[in-house]
Order: structure tokens, then sequence, then C-alpha cells
């Protein structure tokens, strides 16, 4: 398993022996996969078409997560991370909205959270200095 494949433009040379390995007996007793995960749709493209025809690729896209399913996300991951009751409904609500209004990425929506309950911490250690 890689866990990160860095391949240098230009040079797929990589892809090109690796489902290869096997019949040219670089690797006995395994079967070997690849399965290659990329944000940058361009990138099979700018492979060689003798890398892409020996890959014999199946493209698998992931819609963007749309609102509800985000606040599903998010309400996983708070009841994991804070204490009960830490965060309101309604912030996981309003990260879930802006995250999908701007990518429907779950991660955004994650570091939104991340950023409201930080904001939060940061008011109130502000607020108990001041009060002291």
């Amino acid at each position: 398993m890689l866990g990160r494949l860095c391949l240098r433009r230009n040079d797929d040379s990589l892809l090109y022996q690796l489902p290869r390995a096997r019949s040219n007996g670089d690797i006995t007793n395994a079967r070997l996969g690849i399965i290659g995960i990329s944000n940058d749709l361009s990138y099979r493209q700018e492979l060689s078409s003798k890398v892409r025809s020996s890959l014999c690729e199946k493209e698998v896209s992931f819609s963007a997560y749309e609102a509800p399913e985000l606040v599903d996300v998010l309400e996983q991951r708070e009841s994991v991370a804070f204490k009960d009751g830490a965060v309101s409904e309604s912030v996981l609500r309003l990260c879930a909205a802006y995250g999908a209004k701007d990518s429907g990425d779950a991660r955004q929506a994650l570091d939104l959270l991340l950023e409201a309950v930080i904001s939060l911490a940061s008011a109130v250690t502000t607020a108990s200095r001041t009060t002291t």
C-alpha cells in the first residue's frame, strides 16, 4: 500500500510497470491492484495512452455533500470531540449550510465548525479575563 504516490509530470513509468509486475515475474504469490485518488480531474489525461490502457481504469465520482448530509457528518464528529451540549444544533446547521453552499466538502464544513469552536473559546477566555 502506498500512502501517497507523488509522480513527476511526464514520468508515468511506475504506473506502467506496476500492473505488469506479476506477469514480468517481479512479484509472485500476490495480486496487485492500484487505486488512485485525486481531486485533480485532469491528471488522468496527462498519463500516456499506454499507461491508461494498461491500467484498465474505472472512474468513480463522489458528488458533493448536501447540507443535511453535512449535518449528519458534523453531528457524528461533534459527539466524539465535544461534551454533550457544547455545540448547538444551530451552529452545526450553519456550518453545514456554508459547507454545502461553497463546495459540498465535508472537510470544509469540519473546518468551519473548528473555527467556530475556537472563536467561541477565545471569546469566553477574553470575557473571563475582563471580569476577574
